[in-house]
């Protein structure tokens, strides 16, 4: 038990008003690493305290060595769920039974879908503070904010970042936002609107005629066999990935369908087919060409290359060689 008689009641007393029911997706490898059935267990706890969450076991062996923890989809933990993590956890899951939610900072523009990432040592107390910031605006911003937490020093699969202070963010994973430290409400929403996209993305259009949903690997020979393809590979755990893959089908038709096949490929839940493309970040955009991989697109630099075709005030409406 990992929660002693003091920590349960610490719990009940937190969780009194948490009516709504809660669902948290929890991702673990198949090697059942010490500090996965740690995180499982503590979540177990914490379902018989609040019978009301629910949590939905997966298994990702393909991307990622550490847990990660999804919160109604907009709130992510990345790493153990340990220390000062798991006391954010709880604060987190009481900041959402609260009735009255602070106003939407993002309420009066058009600021849509960001990624706040908060990078954080476990085990210092003032990183709780900026846990606890972040996943509050996530809350009151409508679905517009994804707070993603990160356990700097146990993540497995993140970029190589080398800070020099911890905690630190990132928004949209631009380093040029890089803050260290703790940083008050108000510049943390500047950030924010500075590094954010200015553009509506509440719809989702897709040509099924012009794009194919890889779901067998007949389809993946098929792609080898055109003269060009473009593969987008995404997740629906990772809101990140979701968004990207939405400018990616809103802009379908930016290019040319008689020389280049388009597909997109939900990694998650075609994991061979994921391992046969060698695709180990979501999301990623792979060009093929004559039946061979010539390019890889991640990070920073697939979401430029978005911003580019898809005409942002940010972008350069820059054109790809692969196009």
């Amino acid at each position: 038990m990992i929660l002693n008689t003091e920590k349960q009641s610490f719990v009940k007393q937190k969780l009194a008003s948490l009516n709504k029911d809660i669902s948290i997706d929890l991702y673990l490898t198949t090697k059942f690493l010490p500090a996965e059935i740690f995180s499982r267990n503590l979540l177990e706890e914490l379902i018989d305290i609040k019978p009301n969450i629910h949590l939905n076991l997966h298994h990702l062996d393909t991307f990622c060595k550490s847990p990660i923890l999804v919160i109604n989809r907009n709130i992510e933990f990345w790493g153990t769920i340990q220390g000062y993590i798991a006391s954010a956890l709880i604060d987190t899951l009481e900041m959402i039974s609260w009735e009255k939610k602070e106003p939407n900072p993002f309420s009066s523009d058009d600021t849509q879908h960001i990624l706040l990432e908060t990078f954080v040592d476990p085990f210092k107390d003032i990183t709780k503070l900026i846990i606890n910031e972040s996943n509050k605006m996530a809350i009151n911003s409508d679905g517009k904010l994804i707070s993603r937490i990160v356990s700097f020093n146990k993540s497995g699969c993140l970029k190589s970042l080398k800070p020099t202070i911890l905690p630190f963010q990132l928004v949209n994973e631009d380093s040029a936002s890089l803050s260290p430290g703790i940083i008050k409400h108000e510049r943390l929403i500047a950030l924010i609107k500075t590094f954010s996209t200015k553009k509506n993305y509440d719809k989702l259009v897709i040509d099924n005629d012009n794009l194919l949903e890889i779901d067998e690997h007949d389809h993946l020979k098929l792609l080898y066999n055109k003269k060009k393809s473009i593969v987008f590979s995404y997740t629906h755990w990772s809101g990140w990935s979701r968004f990207c893959h939405q400018i990616f089908t809103r802009n379908i038709d930016k290019f040319n369908h008689k020389e280049i096949a388009l597909a997109s490929l939900n990694a998650e839940n075609h994991k061979n087919i994921a391992y046969r493309l060698g695709i180990c970040t979501i999301p990623t955009m792979i060009f093929i060409e004559e039946g061979k991989i010539k390019e890889r697109l991640s990070g920073r630099e697939l979401f430029n290359y978005l911003l580019s075709i898809d005409d942002l005030p940010c972008g350069k409406n820059k054109t790809h060689p692969s196009r």
